[in-house]
């Protein structure tokens, strides 16, 4: 099941980070990949730069880097850990990002090195609380 905020999805059984990143987790692995509102907040994807597998991450640290028609920027870990496996039909096919956010459009399976942190993401209605204070602020301000 998902909830509805606004024009974007949220599935209900995954967590969230305030960069926008969605986390599957299966115990010490997760499957990480850009939220609903957080690919549509940056436009069409363009180009993407996953990094590669077997490289190890510090939580916030950098992982690869994105380009879209509304910006260009670093892509961060939101878990410590080791990248397992990148997308690489994402690298060809980035636009899958957009289409297909929770399915296809996957970034990394990362195995998660503190598993304290995980308990740090948001569930998901925290998460579409603070995504509908997001677009809220950005209707006031004029930026939807």
């Amino acid at each position: 099941m998902y909830m509805q905020i606004h024009d974007y999805r949220i599935p209900d059984h995954l967590h969230y980070d305030h960069k926008n990143y969605w986390v599957d987790i299966h115990k010490d692995k997760v499957v990480v990949g850009m939220s609903d509102y957080g690919q549509s907040t940056i436009g069409d994807i363009l180009y993407l730069d996953l990094g590669k597998p077997g490289t190890a991450l510090t939580k916030g640290q950098e992982l690869g880097s994105i380009e879209a028609g509304k910006w260009v920027g670093l892509l961060t870990a939101p878990v410590s850990g080791t990248i397992k496996k990148i997308n690489e039909e994402i690298e060809k096919t980035p636009a899958s990002v957009n289409n297909d956010p929770y399915g296809k459009g996957w970034m990394y399976e990362i195995t998660s090195s503190k598993p304290a942190e995980l308990q740090e993401l948001m569930p998901a209605s925290e998460y579409a609380k603070w995504v509908d204070a997001q677009v809220k602020m950005e209707d006031e301000e004029g930026l939807r």
